[in-house]
């Protein structure tokens, strides 16, 4: 199934989802983000294909906390989740 993975600065990621389609919160390691296949509870979510994929750009960060979105709900309603959740 296809959804996208948002990240705390606003950074949205296409891919693939493997498992339960829901959203997730959680935090990504910036390790997995350029291997481009993250784990979130059971999920995989694939980074889009070479072919379909934006460089990303992640500064030096190493975790960056992210919600994988599977639902057409406006992204500023998911980033404001990511903004205020309790970590």
């Amino acid at each position: 199934m296809k959804g996208y993975l948002l990240l705390e600065n606003g950074l949205m990621v296409k891919g693939t989802i493997t498992g339960e389609y829901k959203n997730i919160l959680g935090e990504v390691a910036v390790a997995d983000l350029k291997s481009k296949v993250i784990q979130f509870n059971g999920n995989t979510f694939e980074i889009c294909d070479d072919t379909d994929c934006t460089p990303l750009t992640l500064g030096k960060a190493t975790k960056f906390l992210a919600k994988l979105v599977v639902d057409s709900l406006p992204v500023e309603y998911h980033l404001y989740d990511l903004k205020t959740v309790i970590a």
